[in-house]
């Protein structure tokens, strides 16, 4: 192994732990937070940006956190005038595509809440591409300061 290669391995290990983003077969996640709420609520939501790198079709299959007792995903669709969200049962992903997981689109649903979340405390999302697992660190950010949160690290995109 050279310097540069055992340099950027450790990188890589430095930014997975610290919840930049983590990798699971060929799949990189990104930007992921959870939807802090009011105490008492028995739901929310989590979101999230998946990126597969590798040369394959992946999909995400499992989720769960050990906060939540069930984790789904969900997405948002308009049927006949009405905006409905529905369970999906699988998302998958072509070779280099991207997938933004946010509100009013696809998203993860934590069901049975085992506790209040409070802003800022860290969440983990445990995601299942096909064969491999992720676990990821999500901030919550509270429904208050959400506007704000869901566009940070977008304003570079043009």
């Amino acid at each position: 192994m050279t310097m540069a290669s055992a340099f950027r391995q450790f990188l890589l290990i430095l930014l997975v732990s610290a919840g930049a983003f983590a990798v699971a077969d060929g799949v990189q996640v990104n930007d992921a937070w959870v939807r802090g709420l009011p105490p008492g609520q028995p739901v929310t939501a989590a979101f999230l940006t998946l990126h597969n790198t590798g040369d394959s079709v992946v999909s995400l299959e499992q989720m769960s956190s050990p906060v939540a007792k069930r984790v789904e995903l969900h997405s948002h669709a308009m049927v006949d005038g009405t905006m409905q969200m529905r369970k999906v049962e699988q998302l998958s992903l072509q070779p280099d595509e991207t997938l933004v997981l946010a509100p009013g689109g696809y998203h993860l649903m934590l069901f049975g809440l085992q506790r209040p979340l409070r802003d800022g405390e860290e969440v983990q999302l445990n995601l299942c591409f096909d064969e491999t697992c992720v676990k990821v660190t999500a901030p919550v950010v509270s429904v208050l300061k959400e506007s704000s949160h869901a566009h940070s690290g977008h304003a570079h995109h043009h």
